[in-house]
C-alpha cells in the first residue's frame, strides 16, 4: 500500500512540473498575433491592368476577428515573416492553452482518486 501512495504522489508532482513548464511558456513576453496569415490573388481593379484578364496579383491577408466581425487585412512584404512568426506564436500559445488544461484534467483526477482511497465512512 506504501508504495502506491508514494506513486500516486510521483504522478502529482510530475503533472504539477508539466504545469509549470507549460505556465512559463504562456506568460512569455513574445509578442503574439490572433489570426490567419494566408496568400490569395486579387484583383486591383484598374482597367488596363494584367489582372483583368490574366491571373491577379498575390497578396498576404491577415484574416482576423474584430468585435465578433470577420476582418481581413492586407499584410506588406516587408511585414509579412514578422507577422507570420507572430501568428505562429499565437498558434503555440493556444496549443499550450489546451495542454494546460488537460494537465489540470488529470491532476484533478489524480487528486479525486487520492481523496476517494482515504475516505474513511462514519461508523
Amino acid at each position: 500500500m506504501v508504495k502506491k501512495k508514494k506513486y500516486a504522489s510521483v504522478e502529482i508532482r510530475k503533472l504539477e512540473r508539466k504545469r509549470a513548464e507549460i505556465l512559463d511558456q504562456l506568460l512569455s513576453d513574445t509578442p503574439l498575433l490572433a489570426g490567419s496569415l494566408s496568400l490569395v490573388m486579387r484583383r486591383c481593379g484598374k482597367a488596363n491592368c494584367h489582372c483583368a484578364r490574366r491571373p491577379a496579383h498575390p497578396v498576404w491577408v491577415l484574416s482576423t476577428r474584430r468585435k465578433g466581425k470577420a476582418c481581413c487585412q492586407v499584410i506588406r512584404r516587408v511585414d509579412v515573416e514578422k507577422t507570420g512568426e507572430r501568428v505562429r506564436v499565437y498558434k503555440e500559445f493556444k496549443a499550450a492553452l489546451k495542454r494546460l488544461s488537460e494537465v489540470e484534467t488529470a491532476e484533478k483526477s489524480k487528486i479525486l482518486k487520492k481523496i476517494k482511497e482515504r475516505h474513511v465512512p462514519y461508523e
